[in-house]
């Protein structure tokens, strides 16, 4: 987030002080309303195109043609279908803040405390690991210091931190793809570093999905994809196609694409088919890497929908790493904060965002709605919702978030 946000003040500048023209094109609409104009499109076609202010006002045609507006800005929308009078130019934390403080008549707040499942049965369990890059050359670099930690099954866990925090060699340690420089890495009880332990055994059992997971198509069609792992492992035909069937219905890949090429597909069928080829392996742990990384709104949600569905339904344990702190607010039951190889923070969502000042030092940043409530109420965050989800509750004056 903090280097998505220096990139954008790099072109502002050049925009306001060099007078260069500049043309974005974006699916972060935090990032759109930074515009002096937006032109949206839709099908070939440009259906709206005016000033941020009068685009995202009209919320319903944004999201009906599957894009996504400020949460601030959905928020006071939501509001407005409940009869408040707010206007409908809120793009902003600060326009959020004055437009909504006249309803709030006192500074009472109704906390709302939450608590991490109790799972105690140990898949990963992580003991003072360290990886470093490049030991005793010129480019060595400590890229994970003393980190512990467990992943238990049936959790869904997030990590997150800034670019370079150790999150990506974090996750490969997890399934063997790299070993550590000291301390082990245990999956089910067997240590990653011991000889005797199959590593192919911990990479059924921990499935890894890359960032951009499209990179890892290869075949000819969908459906010889999706069954290159289970026929590596020595699977009958039949169970070969009983498993990329199930992988199929778990990761949302259509039947009808089954004989196509995979890169005839949209970029989140991509997402979907590399991910039920890891599925294909039966893993109890799904590890994601910025799974919906450069998806557009409506992608994006329909994969988290997904992954969620995975969690919820099937029971697969998740570990997801990823920059969108909304949708780590939205999914996680854990989060895991990384600073520079190591552990910054773990707890709740509502734990970790609540302390969003501390967590902005260190280059992350806390959902939109977060900081709107943490303004308004004068006071630390009472839950850590979905825009869409918060309720304004003028009963008593209480702001119940």
């Amino acid at each position: 987030p903090i280097g998505r946000r220096e990139v954008m003040a790099t072109l502002k500048r050049l925009n306001r002080e060099k007078n260069v023209t500049v043309i974005i094109i974006t699916h972060n609409m935090d990032e759109a309303v930074l515009a002096d104009r937006v032109v949206v499109m839709d099908k070939g076609r440009i259906i709206l195109d005016d000033v941020p202010e009068k685009v995202f006002a009209d919320v319903e045609k944004i999201k009906g043609i599957g894009l996504d507006v400020p949460q601030v800005t959905e928020f006071a929308y939501e509001l407005r279908k409940k009869g408040f009078d707010i206007k409908n130019d809120i793009l902003s934390v600060e326009q959020g803040v004055e437009a909504i403080k006249p309803l709030v008549k006192s500074g009472t707040v109704k906390r709302v405390e939450d608590v991490v499942p109790q799972r105690e049965e140990h898949v990963i369990e992580v003991k003072n690991v360290s990886f470093e890059y490049s030991p005793k050359g010129p480019f060595n670099k400590i890229a994970v210091k003393n980190v512990s930690l467990t992943i238990n099954k049936g959790d869904f866990v997030a990590i997150i931190g800034h670019t370079g925090s150790g999150k990506s060699t974090l996750l490969q340690m997890l399934n063997a793809l790299v070993k550590p420089t000291s301390g082990e890495v245990f999956v089910n009880g067997k240590s990653t570093t011991e000889k005797s332990t199959d590593l192919r055994e911990i990479r059924r059992t921990v499935g890894l999905v890359f960032q951009y997971p499209e990179h890892q198509l290869f075949e000819e069609t969908v459906r010889q994809d999706i069954a290159f792992s289970p026929a590596n492992m020595g699977l009958s035909p039949e169970e070969i196609d009983e498993r990329v069937k199930l992988a199929c219905e778990i990761a949302g890949v259509d039947e009808k694409w089954l004989d196509k090429s995979p890169f005839e597909l949209s970029g989140g069928q991509k997402r979907r088919v590399a991910i039920a080829g890891v599925l294909a392996m039966q893993p109890q742990v799904l590890v994601l890497d910025e799974p919906t990384a450069g998806l557009d709104p409506m992608s994006k949600n329909k994969l988290l929908a997904r992954i969620r569905r995975m969690h919820d339904e099937y029971g697969i344990t998740i570990v997801l790493v990823s920059h969108d702190m909304e949708d780590v607010a939205n999914c996680a039951e854990r989060v895991i904060v990384l600073n520079d190889g190591e552990v910054f923070a773990e707890g709740t969502p509502l734990q970790v965002f609540s302390d969003y000042e501390k967590l902005e030092k260190i280059g992350v940043t806390a959902p939109q709605i977060t900081r709107l409530m943490d303004k308004l109420c004068g006071l630390k965050v009472c839950r850590v919702c979905d825009a869409t989800d918060c309720i304004i509750n003028m009963n008593g004056g209480a702001l119940n978030a």
